[in-house]
């Protein structure tokens, strides 16, 4: 059985978020489709709605740690297998 980690990664508070997306240049709608989700999650997510996913606070902050933009990552990444 596999055991789950803990990372103790701090949670992401909207006004993080906020200041996040503007540096790298997302406006909710991009940053909604860069993503995977709708604008209206993103919304939700920057007015403290709903909580922001580890997953995604990790990404965003590792760009602006990195200096990547969204478009550095979107060529990084390989397109999936047909």
């Amino acid at each position: 059985m596999m055991q789950a980690f803990s990372y103790n990664i701090p949670p992401m508070k909207q006004r993080e978020l906020k200041r996040l997306l503007k540096v790298l240049g997302f406006s909710q709608v991009k940053a909604g489709k860069f993503l995977g989700i709708t604008a209206r999650q993103v919304r939700r997510h920057t007015a403290g709605e709903r909580p922001i996913p580890v997953a995604v606070a990790t990404l965003l902050r590792l760009m602006a740690v990195l200096g990547l933009m969204p478009d550095d990552v979107l060529k990084k990444v390989k397109k999936p297998a047909a």
